[in-house]
């Protein structure tokens, strides 16, 4: 396949270094990810609803007195019997794997389709061929693959820790004889951290899906140089500060923050440069 370069020679266009316009990560993948996400906290909770709180509030006499091996108000039965309710709330949805696959392979889709579009756009702005056949020729499975893998996994964490930390208020509740209101309240202060949690994972992943995906489709166009810009305000980090304005080449990223938008929530963007080296 040529690259964008060797396209723009051959066309006889008089073109040293052209910076194009950045690709930006997609609000709207961002927004689809999350709700995807959210979705998927908002089933967590409501196996909870269904397979657990039923039973505590079933259980009228939670007293800190009441003895866990058996005798009193509650005993080594009852607690047996909130473990299997947790664990029927984990597996009541139909199981993590298939949820967390489906929706890693949707963000990936649309951070893909979504950047490549912009990429296409701007080197039609800028230039005038259509490189869309490129593109759709261009071999970034891997990239694509190796971001469902990261975000799988992340899915995954989502809802092993929710109900990590379900089991532990709930049976460490039941020992010491708490009500069964407050663990509701407990349990419903988990689920808004997770669902914060959540949130964070789709802005920063959107963002790192569109640098990897950005970074693999410039370089099957030759395009192998960017200048950094920042946000340009307030909540800009100064070790991303630093690098504003500056070129690096995507195989040559600063040590301690990668190319743009693969730290941690960082909102920087690559301005990419089209250069014909011996022009």
């Amino acid at each position: 396949m040529l690259t964008l370069p060797q396209i723009l020679k051959r066309q006889g266009r008089r073109i040293r270094q052209r910076k194009l316009r950045p690709t930006r990560p997609n609000r709207s993948a961002e927004a689809s990810y999350r709700a995807d996400l959210l979705g998927l906290v908002a089933q967590m909770r409501a196996a909870v609803e269904a397979e657990v709180l039923p039973l505590l509030r079933a259980e009228p006499a939670l007293t800190r007195d009441a003895p866990a091996d058996g005798g009193g108000s509650f005993g080594l039965s009852f607690v047996e019997a909130v473990e299997r309710s947790i664990s029927a709330a984990s597996r009541r949805f139909g199981g993590i794997d298939q949820w967390a696959a489906r929706i890693a392979a949707q963000a990936a889709g649309r951070v893909d389709k979504q950047a490549t579009s912009t990429i296409v756009s701007s080197v039609r702005g800028a230039f005038g061929p259509d490189i869309g056949p490129m593109m759709a020729m261009a071999d970034v499975r891997s990239t694509i693959a190796l971001a469902k893998a990261a975000n799988v996994q992340l899915i995954k964490s989502v809802h092993s820790t929710y109900f990590d930390k379900i089991g532990n208020v709930v049976l460490s509740g039941v020992t010491q004889g708490r009500r069964a209101s407050d663990l509701a309240d407990d349990i419903q202060k988990i689920t808004d951290v997770t669902e914060s949690r959540a949130k964070f994972i789709a802005r920063d992943q959107t963002a790192k899906m569109n640098s990897a995906i950005t970074k693999a489709r410039h370089l099957e166009l030759g395009i192998e140089e960017y200048t950094w810009q920042t946000s340009g305000d307030e909540r800009v980090r100064d070790s991303h500060a630093a690098h504003d304005g500056k070129v690096y080449r995507w195989d040559d990223p600063p040590t301690d923050t990668g190319n743009p938008g693969e730290d941690y929530n960082c909102r920087c963007v690559a301005l990419p440069h089209v250069k014909i080296d011996d022009e």
